[in-house]
C-alpha cells in the first residue's frame, strides 16, 4: 500500500485504515498488517504536512496494533523505521 498523496482521499483513508486496526478482529488487522499500513502510518508520522489530528490518528493506530496479539506488535517493531517514527514523534 502506498501512502496516499491525493489530500482529498488522506484523511477518509486514513480513518478507514485506523478503525479497522481498531476492531477486536484479529484476522483484520493481520489483512491490514500485510497490505503495507504500517509503512502508510509511518509516512504520515513523519509527513511535516500532516495536520496533528492525522499525526494522532496514525500513532493512536499503531498504539492499537502495538495491542494486538504478540505476532502484530512484533511486526510492528520489525517494520522498517517504523519504531523511530514513533519515537521521532514523540520528541517532537
Amino acid at each position: 500500500m502506498q501512502y496516499v498523496q491525493r489530500k482529498d482521499l488522506l484523511m477518509p483513508s486514513l480513518r478507514l485504515l485506523c478503525t479497522l486496526v481498531s476492531m477486536p478482529a484479529v484476522n483484520v488487522t493481520e489483512h491490514v498488517i500485510a497490505a503495507g499500513v504500517l509503512t502508510a502510518f509511518k509516512s504520515v508520522l513523519l509527513d511535516t504536512q500532516a495536520t496533528p489530528q492525522m499525526r494522532g490518528d496514525a500513532a493512536w493506530a499503531l498504539s492499537n496494533i502495538s495491542a494486538g496479539t504478540h505476532a502484530q506488535a512484533q511486526q510492528l517493531m520489525d517494520a522498517n523505521g517504523t519504531w523511530e517514527a514513533i519515537c521521532k514523534m514523540l520528541e517532537k
